[in-house]
């Protein structure tokens, strides 16, 4: 929600009694009352005592053991935002203060280097709806958002270490987007700063991002090679979009943009997005996006604004159901490998200044929606909580928008926090709920299809892929050498030692969701680390020639950095550089991949050029009476050869006898031309030379 549209007045209005319930909400953690200060406890350490404080549009995951992840959002009672990084275990229902500063004390966090990991990194404080992925790596990503500004930052999360890690984008905000050219990643494109995009999609190695701020724009970015992709939509803010038909897909169908809507990803990767804001419309409609015709579809809902929606009663399915006009109502999916049910909860109806408790699933098998709890208008009641952990037929979650929302493993849906706008001034929450469906009302198991195996994967070499199945699956594995699979929680783990492929075959219990009865075969693609290796062309030359080149004989690298002699160059395969003095210059390559980066550095020397004579006059006048190589730089190995015309050697020296004084056994040599061969070492480099000098009196 825009701040602009945080601080709303309540409107007073009769409301309804609340119909037989379908499910049950249990109070599960945090205080029974709103704008509680919460408890951080012992940083690292659960404890049933500890809960964060109230908060608003904070970011949430789910990990891949299916632990419950927040970070962030904004109390805007208190003036508070966030910065914090929370866990919450659904076994044993306590929370833990991870990482960050309590009660956003350091909002402007640290950065760190771009790409390096550190104990001292910490994403600034944000809300507004930053975007939040789990990767297919296990890792959490965190992208844009604002409040104190706003963000086109991109942060890794690893949970193994407890570290963050700046990865892409700017420091601070605001960054104005560049698109480049549709379909093409490139390392210039940028979404820029957004808010309000909470889209989170993700495939294999990829995350998806969608609008905000009044866009209509579809992004991606590949974790490895780092670059992000326009994939559709409008290169401007405020496109009004093109619904089509109902139904069906075109290349000119495009959502309006907007901002603070929902999403979904279904069993065959259709992307979808539902509700928002944007242009003064509040919208009820949705979309979806195939990734593999790159085409959007108007799904459902109206092009009208304020829609009222449309249900028959709970637990009635129906291709016209459809909620009411929203926007921060929050969404998730149950078992998101496979899984066609989707649930949307709360959120605002901002032109009346109210708030919405009401749960929906939407069907992506036919495309119906069904009113699963309360009712498609705002409720203004303060809840009922009931007893904390016993569900009751008469729990009432009270209304709210900008929550934290996920679901486990056996179909609960939680929720935790957010804000009620129907107040002055407005109700932020801490509590945590429950909602445990009746499979009476809707049955979610029956609305999952079968496993959605991934088609290929990828890794570095020396770290894992990841594959999560159902629980309780039993799955064998070959070749089984360096993978482990937990059943408990569906977990298979892969460490290939190179690219490989993988039969699978896995067996879920009867009347699991995301069955699956199959053997596949996938391929993972390990890709190497990089191995940094040039050639340097001269390694010793004189100010008369000055140019040194490289040969790039890097392997696996995707990007190069030259410095010479510790000062930036450039960025590409190979360089020239120009001396300007007598001097060594050292050349340092960086060669990078997605999975690591290497270095090596070779020098090379501008020396002073040699000199040898072309005549001698041996007679003691003090002046030009030796035959020697003549060098301001100290030679190594040197040996001097001088013959006579007829091939007689007549002087051998070398380093300890550098000079010959024109005799030969005790006596004078006469007048005329001899032959000589000089061999010496400079700076590492062996020269050899040859010529004629006058021997004159």
């Amino acid at each position: 929600m825009k701040k602009t549209t945080c601080l709303l007045f309540l409107l007073v209005i009769a409301i309804s009694n609340l119909s037989a319930q379908s499910g049950m909400w249990t109070w599960m953690r945090g205080p029974n009352f709103a704008n509680d200060i919460g408890n951080y406890g012992i940083l690292g350490v659960a404890s049933p005592t500890n809960v964060p404080p109230p908060r608003y549009q904070a970011a949430y995951w789910t990990d891949t053991s299916g632990m419950f992840w927040l970070f962030g959002g904004t109390d805007f009672n208190t003036g508070n935002t966030y910065n914090d990084l929370w866990k919450f275990d659904i076994a044993t229902t306590m929370w833990t203060w991870v990482n960050g500063p309590q009660f956003g004390t350091n909002p402007n966090g640290n950065y760190g280097t771009k790409g390096v990991s550190s104990p001292l990194n910490l994403p600034p404080a944000r809300s507004w709806g930053a975007n939040c992925w789990t990767g297919s790596d296990g890792h959490l990503y965190l992208f844009g958002g604002g409040v104190f500004s706003t963000f086109e930052d991109l942060w890794r999360y690893d949970i193994s270490t407890n570290e963050w890690t700046w990865i892409n984008g700017n420091i601070f905000g605001p960054v104005a987007p560049v698109y480049g050219t549709k379909g093409v990643p490139s390392a210039t494109n940028t979404p820029g700063s957004r808010q309000e995009c909470k889209s989170g999609w993700t495939t294999p190695n990829q995350l998806w991002a969608f609008g905000g701020d009044e866009n209509n724009d579809l992004w991606s970015y590949d974790l490895l090679t780092n670059l992000w992709t326009w994939e559709a939509g409008d290169a401007f803010s405020g496109s009004l979009g093109n619904y089509g038909t109902k139904g069906v897909a075109s290349p000119t169908n495009s959502p309006p943009g907007r901002y603070s809507y929902t999403k979904w990803k279904d069993s065959k990767g259709t992307l979808y997005i539902f509700a928002g804001y944007g242009s003064s419309i509040q919208f009820n409609d949705l979309w979806g996006y195939d990734i593999n015709t790159k085409l959007w579809t108007w799904m459902s809902g109206t092009q009208n604004s304020n829609d009222l929606g449309q249900d028959n009663g709970q637990c009635i399915e129906d291709v016209n159901n459809a909620p009411a006009s929203r926007m921060e109502n929050q969404t998730a999916q149950t078992n998101s490998e496979c899984a066609n049910a989707f649930w949307t909860f709360g959120g605002f109806d901002i032109p009346n200044n109210s708030t919405f408790n009401d749960l929906w699933i939407y069907n992506a098998s036919n495309n119906k929606w069904t009113l699963v709890w309360g009712n498609n208008t705002p409720y203004f009641g303060t809840g009922s909580y009931g007893t904390q952990g016993v569900g009751s037929a008469s729990n009432i979650i009270p209304s709210r928008g900008g929550v934290c929302i996920w679901t486990d493993k056996n179909q609960n849906l939680w929720v935790f926090g957010g804000a009620n706008i129907n107040n002055t001034p407005n109700d932020l929450f801490n509590d945590m709920w429950k909602f445990t469906p009746d499979t009476a009302c809707f049955n979610i198991i029956a609305s999952n299809t079968s496993f959605n195996w991934p088609s290929n994967l990828s890794t570095c070499l020396g770290q894992s892929v990841t594959i999560n199945f159902p629980p309780g699956t039993q799955v064998t594995v070959s070749p089984n050498v360096n993978t482990n699979y937990n059943s408990t929680s569906g977990s298979l783990t892969i460490t290939p030692t190179g690219t490989t492929n993988y039969t699978i075959s896995a067996q879920t219990p009867v009347g699991t969701p995301c069955p699956v009865n199959e053997t596949k075969t996938i391929p993972v693609t390990v890709f190497q680390l990089p191995i940094a290796e040039f050639e340097l062309n001269p390694q010793t030359t004189t100010l008369s020639n000055p140019l040194f080149s490289t040969i790039n004989q890097s392997q696996h690298a995707t990007s190069y950095t030259w410095y010479v002699n510790n000062q930036f160059m450039a960025n590409t395969t190979n360089i020239t550089h120009t001396a300007s003095q007598m001097e060594q210059y050292c050349f340092k390559l960086i060669a990078e991949n997605n999975c690591g980066k290497d270095s090596v550095t070779h020098c090379g020397d501008i020396v002073q050029p040699v000199f040898v004579p072309n005549a001698f006059s041996p007679n003691s006048d003090g002046h030009n009476d030796y035959f020697s190589l003549v060098s301001q730089n100290p030679v190594d190995n040197l040996t001097i050869l001088v013959y006579n015309r007829w091939g007689e050697n007549v002087f051998t020296g070398d380093n300890e006898h550098p000079k010959w004084d024109g005799r030969f056994k005790g006596r004078n040599c006469d007048v005329g031309s001899y032959y000589y061969q000089i061999t010496y070492y400079l700076a590492g480099k062996q020269f050899v030379l040859k010529g004629d000098v006058n021997l004159v009196r």
